[in-house]
Formats: structure tokens, sequence, C-alpha cells
């Protein structure tokens, strides 16, 4: 399944569920046209190949519910027509990286349920943020239509421009240290 043998493959469906279980095959990263990746719910282990950042037409990523560890690669910066992002239910771990602000096209990210923590540097193309239960710190983004933040260490006053978010549809801040 190497890039040379399906070198114009734009979609990659979801396997079987549970039937990965190993590392992300890493002859994934020479599918230069590839689109849409999704192979998410499957017994996935290791870390999110860095490489998956040379991807530059891929537009969904979603590696939910595996058993992956290790932090966001940087990398995935360099994915500018990056709309979704996937990660929830893993164990991730460390910084979102601020790299990720550089991905003007994310209007997605759900990394729920690992172990992220530090400050929410993202794009402010985002309008659906889920990185609930993590140990986030720092302020709210306050462009957004949905945000799950619920569990995690956020502090401080609730921004009043919350109330000023036309697009706010779902709004879950509870269990924070909020004032």
């Amino acid at each position: 399944m190497s890039g040379s043998t399906f070198p114009a493959c734009h979609s990659l469906g979801r396997y079987r569920p549970h039937s990965l279980t190993e590392d992300i095959p890493t002859h994934l990263n020479s599918l230069t046209s590839l689109r849409v990746m999704r192979i998410g719910d499957n017994g996935l282990t290791g870390s999110i190949p860095a490489t998956f950042g040379n991807l530059v037409n891929l537009v969904t990523l979603g590696l939910a519910s595996c058993s992956l560890n290790g932090p966001i690669p940087p990398r995935l910066g360099r994915l500018g027509l990056l709309e979704n992002l996937i990660l929830q239910l893993n164990q991730l771990e460390g910084l979102i990286p601020a790299e990720l602000g550089n991905c003007t096209s994310l209007t997605i990210f759900i990394a729920a349920k690992n172990t992220l923590n530090e400050t929410i540097p993202l794009s402010s193309a985002i309008s659906l943020l889920n990185v609930g239960n993590n140990s986030l710190t720092g302020q709210i983004p306050s462009q957004l239509g949905y945000m799950n933040l619920i569990g995690n260490q956020l502090e401080g006053l609730i921004p009043k421009s919350i109330s000023q978010l036309g697009n706010l549809q779902s709004l879950d801040l509870s269990v924070n240290k909020l004032t």
C-alpha cells in the first residue's frame, strides 16, 4: 500500500473497527494525494507520525478512539488545507502545538479525553472545539460556535466577549476554575 501503488488515492476510509492493532503504518505518509484519512476506532498504538505533516492535500485527519500516545506533532501545522482534526479518546499528551495555528482552514478540532496541557493556541477559523477532559490552562478562545472545555484547569474570568459570539450555539465550561 505504498504511495507508488496508489499514487492518486484521495480517501482512506475506516478499516473495520479494531482491525488495526499496531503502530500507524509508516507507508501511509507517502499517499501525498490523500484528502481524507479516517482510521480511528482501531487498536492503533504508538505516536502520530510527524511525517503526516507531508500530506499537504489532507482535509480530514481522523484518528479517534485508538491507543495513540505522545504529543501532537507540530509538523501537522504544515497542512494548510486541513479542516477537520479528530483526535479524541487517545492517550495524547503534552502541548497542543502552536503550529496548528498555521492551519488557517482548520474549523473543527476535537481532542477530548486525552492528557493535553497548557494553552489552546489554535487558528481563528475554528468554529467547533471539543477538548474536554484534558489538563488545559489559560484563556478561553472567543471565536467559536461550539465549545466544550469541560474538565480542564481553565482559570480566571469568563470573557465578556463570549456574550458577543453570534455563532455560539453550545458552551460547556463546567469542572474548571473559572469565576
